[in-house]
């Protein structure tokens, strides 16, 4: 019997690169790292994943969720808060979603069904710090997405558990 691949999707935005090399780097050890949990339990998954930009999701993707699964997204604020290179319509489409005050509205319940983790990159020194990974965490859970485990922050001036590893 063939296994079932299950596809895990990596997005980011990135400005000065940290969230995009962290993506990459994650995108090529998630397969192995879930393989080896999968065989210990004998269970016949084939796990692949990539990193893509969150606004290349959206425009080559077309925003397909895969659905019943699991995506990763790993991004940062930039400036004042706002989305990094890459993650600019994506950061739109959050907005709009939270600016929905009609549960009715077309937009709520889209994503039913989808699992999401996230981790934010900032640095705490600025007062800005997580706004954009905030506000797409709001976003995916009011159009119903379900966010898996706590919502994750890198640090660039944390310690210990809080810092940023580079």
């Amino acid at each position: 019997m063939t296994p079932t691949t299950l596809h895990i999707p990596i997005l980011y935005g990135s400005q000065t690169g940290n969230s995009q090399s962290c993506a990459e780097s994650f995108a090529k050890s998630l397969p192995r790292q879930v393989q080896q949990q999968l065989t210990k339990s004998n269970t016949k998954i084939k796990i692949s994943s990539s990193a893509q930009q969150l606004d290349d999701f959206l425009e080559m993707d077309r925003a397909e969720w895969p659905s019943s699964t699991l995506v990763i997204i790993i991004c940062s604020s930039y400036g004042v808060g706002q989305a990094p290179l890459g993650c600019w319509k994506f950061c739109e489409l959050c907005d709009d979603i939270l600016s929905k005050n009609d549960d009715n509205d077309a937009m709520m319940g889209m994503l039913n069904g989808i699992n999401y983790a996230l981790l934010g990159l900032g640095d705490s020194k600025y007062t800005t710090f997580f706004l954009n990974p905030t506000a797409i965490d709001s976003a995916l859970s009011k159009a119903g997405a379900t966010r898996i485990g706590k919502l994750g922050k890198a640090d660039a001036s944390g310690k210990g558990e809080q810092t940023q590893l580079t």
